[in-house]
C-alpha cells in the first residue's frame, strides 16, 4: 500500500536480501508487478541544521565578510534551503543505491473491498 518507506523500507529490503524473508505486496494494478516497499532512504541533511551545528562550533556562518578565513560555508543570502544525502543504503548485489532500485514483491494479494475495510484480513493470506 506504499506505507513502508525510509527506515521501514531499508529494513524490509535487508530482510528480503539477507534474511531470506518472502515479501508480499497488497493492492496495485492487477497483473502488474509491485514493489513491497516504497522508498528505501538513507540520511539527508538540510542547510539550516548544518548552519546551526557550525554556529555551535563558533563558525559564525551568517558573517559573510570572513573571506578566505572561513572554515565553514556561509549561509545562503536567501530564505531557500538545500538538502543532500549524507548516507546511502546499498545492497551488495546492486551497483546503485537502494532508493534507485526496483524490487518486486515475491507474492501479491489483491486489495478487495473487504480487505480495504478491514486490513487485518490480509494476515491469513500471508
Amino acid at each position: 500500500r506504499g506505507f513502508c518507506g525510509s527506515t521501514c523500507s531499508v529494513f524490509a529490503n535487508h530482510l528480503a536480501a539477507y534474511g531470506h524473508v518472502r515479501t508480499v505486496a497488497v493492492g496495485g494494478v492487477r497483473g502488474v508487478p509491485m514493489q513491497f516497499a516504497s522508498f528505501p532512504g538513507g540520511q539527508v541533511a538540510t542547510s539550516p541544521s548544518l548552519y546551526e551545528q557550525w554556529d555551535a562550533l563558533g563558525q559564525r556562518t551568517a558573517d559573510q565578510r570572513c573571506g578566505s578565513a572561513c572554515t565553514a560555508p556561509r549561509r545562503l543570502l536567501t530564505s531557500a534551503a538545500f538538502r543532500f544525502a549524507v548516507r546511502e543504503v546499498y545492497d551488495k548485489r546492486l551497483v546503485e543505491p537502494l532508493e534507485y532500485s526496483w524490487r518486486p514483491a515475491a507474492h501479491r494479494i489483491v486489495n478487495t473491498r473487504r480487505i480495504a475495510v478491514a486490513p487485518p484480513l490480509v494476515w491469513p493470506q500471508v
